[in-house]
This record gives structure tokens, sequence and C-alpha cells, in this order.
């Protein structure tokens, strides 16, 4: 590490200062009288007994759970900072599951079939609507049912829309189809009618 952080070696502006306190860490591991008064300042600073777990554990060789028992605190983030990828996981998990939730409706029908034979219509508009004969209607699922309603509602209008464009697309070229339309009998009759 004294290597890593040697002013000559490394270019890092910081690096002369990450020496002096690696060897001021050094000198106090080393002396056991300056040890024993950083010691007493951390059990002023942190209390006696979380120090003495701490300090008895990392001494024995024994460890109260991660991997160093929070050495690196200051420097990772401290004994959670592994869970930061999980719990990121776990929240975007369960956002999606609402999500899912929220946005899920139960099959249903525009049009009665055996697949849908219970007839249900919407609140606001009295849209018809049919579900699966084991199925409630929406208005019994507060507010969800409510959010359903509104997604039929918009599908009726939907489809309607499309069927009456469908419908005067037709209209209309029946129409111009008609009016192109070569009557050749008509043409006779007016010509012999009309005296040739």
């Amino acid at each position: 590490m004294a290597k890593k952080v040697h002013p000559d070696k490394s270019f890092d502006p910081s690096a002369t200062e990450t020496f002096q306190a690696l060897l001021k860490a050094k000198n106090v591991l080393m002396d056991s009288t300056m040890r024993k008064d950083f010691d007493q300042k951390l059990r002023c600073c942190y209390g006696e007994s979380s120090w003495n777990r701490w300090g008895n554990s990392k001494r024995s060789g024994r460890s109260n759970g991660g991997s160093n028992g929070g050495l690196d605190a200051g420097r990772n983030g401290g004994r959670f900072s592994s869970f930061k990828p999980q719990w990121a996981f776990i929240v975007l998990i369960i956002f999606v599951l609402i999500m899912a939730y929220l946005f899920y409706i139960p099959s249903y029908s525009l049009i009665s079939s055996e697949k849908f034979p219970l007839k249900c219509t919407t609140t606001n508009i009295k849209v018809p609507y049919y579900l699966a004969q084991n199925r409630d209607c929406f208005t019994k699922y507060k507010p969800l049912g409510n959010l359903w309603e509104i997604m039929v509602e918009n599908k009726f209008w939907n489809t309607m829309r499309d069927a009456c464009n469908a419908e005067m697309h037709y209209r209309d070229a029946s129409l111009e189809y008609a009016r192109k339309m070569q009557m050749p009998s008509c043409d006779k009759l007016d010509f012999f009618t009309n005296g040739y």
C-alpha cells in the first residue's frame, strides 16, 4: 500500500497526505504507548462495548459479520456497501410487480361468447362488456375496478371509431363505384326513348 501512495511513484495530488497518514498509522500500531492512547480516544468517542466487541473479534481472528468487521467503513461505504446492488435489484423487482399489478386487466370481451358469458356494464356510460363465468364485474374491485372500466370504455370508443371509419369508407367507395358503373341497358333505353 505504501508503494501505491508514495509521492515519488504516485501522481495523485493527495499522495503526500495519504502517505503521511499511512506512516502515522504504522507508528501508532508499532508503538504500544501510542496504541494505548489511540484505544483510549476511541473508547471515549464510540463507547466501551462497541469498541471491545470490534477489537476483541479482530484480535482473536473472529469477525462479527462482514468481511472485515467494518474496517474499511470510510473507504468503501461501510458494512452495508455490498448490499446496495441487491437492494436496488429488490426495489426494481417490487416496482415492476406494482406496475404490473396496476396495469393488469383481467380478460374481457365487448362481444358475448362461450368464453365470456357474464354480462356487466360500466358505471359511467353503461358500456356492456363480458367476463368469464368465474369472474366478478369490475365495479367490485376498488379502486382498480374504476381504472379497468375506463380501459374498457376507451377500448369501446376506439372499436366504435374504427368500425365507423370502416363503414364510412365502404359507403364512399360503394357510391364512387356506383357512379362509375356502366349501365348499357339504361343507356340504350334513353337512346330509344329520346328518339334515336
